[in-house]
């Protein structure tokens, strides 16, 4: 029997006193490995842990990430110390090269990110990568400054949890749901964007996607459209607070874009123009996008009305519409 990351008691401590990177195993004992990078470091705790997977307990302080952070086995945790914000230390983890900071690869299942401070110092890269992996729960990070999406699945199977996390500031797209296979049983919840491109995007061309629930999230100030699903079936979007989408250009993005697609619900939602203006609609269906509810949303956007519907089949109802 698997038993999940999240179930572990601790299997090596990372740790650092300011200019070097150490590894010890379990929570006490001399180092076992040393290194001037912690990349370097981290992947030698997962590559001695056991097929069973294990806990990589990283302590508070700051880390040069000078090569990619590789997962590739079943049950393994990677668990800040704490978040930590401002004057408060946590367990921050600074890319210092161009790849992506954490691969989580090679059919790797139960993957668990969690209390982690991911700095992307504005590279063109992603904090998270996942190809080819199954049940990966991303939960309560702090992830700044990645200019390619933020969370970039290319290939995975099913399930993939995304909750409680804080993601701000960068020119990637918060959450990228891409790649060529099928996207199935998703869970974005209860995290806050600011700034970034697009909060989440479904793209055309996974092969199916299906039981994408998007909700409790507040999105700010994105640059694009706050929620872009270009692809899709059985996807739920409920509940999220979307002010402000659209800062690129004004009266052209959108809250909620819906292209080319159905089954999807849209509920619960406040979509507002609060400060800026720019925001085009609340939410739209462009394309050949039919069959959709849309319902109970407050809603307030730079044209009128502020939810356009193109399917003779969406249905339209009980939303508040602001002046």
């Amino acid at each position: 029997m698997i038993i999940p990351a999240s179930q572990l008691g601790v299997s090596y401590v990372v740790y650092t006193d300011g200019v070097k990177y150490y590894v010890r195993k379990g929570g006490s004992g001399l180092p076992r490995y040393v290194s001037d990078d912690a990349g370097d470091v981290i992947n030698y705790a997962i590559s001695n842990l056991p097929d069973s997977g294990g806990r990589i307990f990283i302590k508070s302080g700051t880390y040069s990430v000078k090569t990619p952070i590789v997962i590739n086995k079943t049950a393994v945790m990677i668990e800040g110390e704490q978040l930590g914000y401002g004057s408060v230390p946590g367990a921050q983890l600074v890319l210092d090269g161009d790849f992506h900071m954490i691969t989580i690869t090679g059919g790797a299942y139960f993957a668990y990110i969690r209390n982690l401070w991911m700095d992307g110092n504005n590279r063109n890269y992603s904090a998270i990568y996942i190809n080819n992996a199954n049940d990966v729960t991303i939960e309560h990070n702090f992830i700044y400054r990645f200019n390619n999406a933020f969370i970039h699945n290319v290939n995975f199977m099913h399930i993939l949890r995304i909750i409680d996390n804080w993601i701000e500031s960068g020119g990637g797209q918060g959450i990228w749901l891409g790649g060529t296979s099928t996207v199935e049983t998703v869970f974005i919840n209860n995290n806050y964007f600011f700034g970034v491109k697009n909060a989440v995007v479904i793209p055309t061309y996974p092969s199916d996607v299906f039981s994408v629930v998007i909700s409790n999230n507040i999105i700010r100030q994105t640059t694009l459209d706050a929620i872009l699903v270009s692809k899709g079936a059985l996807v739920v979007i409920e509940g999220n607070a979307i002010l402000d989408a659209g800062s690129a250009s004004p009266n052209t993005y959108d809250g909620i874009k819906l292209e080319n697609v159905s089954g999807v619900v849209v509920s619960g939602n406040e979509i507002i123009n609060y400060k800026t203006g720019n925001m085009k609609y609340a939410v739209e269906e462009v394309g050949t996008a039919d069959y959709n509810l849309i319902s109970n949303n407050v809603v307030k956007s730079a044209s009128t009305p502020a939810i356009v519907k193109l399917g003779a089949n969406t249905v339209v109802a009980n939303n508040i519409q602001l002046p």
